[in-house]
């Protein structure tokens, strides 16, 4: 995109799956422009207004170098989705501009992918051991709160004990 749009800095994406966060972040500078890869505006989109069936976490921020440069990008997604949308799914998860911070690191990364296997693995053995599949996931996040852990550190250790069986 940077070669099409002297303004592009970068993007983030999150997509969140029962609270768990995996964060794709991309940000391209060749130290070739006059800002220095400068970031003066963002615009966040939930991807909710895409789809109904993605988390309200979910979203995808766009960084831009010239102040401004989403304004009317904003007010065409708006108009644009507004006819797929009630008017209350807008209101709850609604376009943004200058509302993200920068993400911590730039260039390209991702994260989560790792907590995320391990949670999942740790729900499968769940299941296995007789766990109902519909409430895993709020199990998992109840003992890993009980135990004053992070989730995805709660299920490393359930799936190291020798019984799995930590509850």
């Amino acid at each position: 995109m940077e070669t099409s749009v002297r303004s592009y800095r970068g993007l983030q994406l999150t997509i969140s799956q029962n609270g768990f966060p995996i964060v794709l972040t991309g940000f391209a500078h060749d130290g070739h422009d006059e800002h220095d890869g400068a970031v003066a505006t963002s615009l966040r989109v939930p991807l909710t207004l895409l789809d109904s069936s993605f988390a309200e976490e979910s979203r995808i921020v766009f960084y831009a170098g010239t102040p401004g440069a989403f304004v009317d990008l904003a007010a065409d997604l708006a108009f644009a989705l507004r006819d797929g949308s009630t008017s209350e799914r807008l209101e709850n998860a609604a376009i943004r501009l200058d509302a993200d911070p920068l993400p911590r690191t730039r260039g390209f990364s991702m994260s989560g992918l790792t907590e995320m296997s391990t949670i999942d693995r740790a729900i499968g053995d769940m299941i296995v051991q007789g766990h109902h599949p519909d409430h895993a996931h709020a199990t998992l996040r109840r003992d890993a709160a009980r135990a004053g852990m992070e989730p995805h550190t709660w299920a490393a250790q359930f799936l190291r004990a020798p019984t799995r069986g930590l509850e």
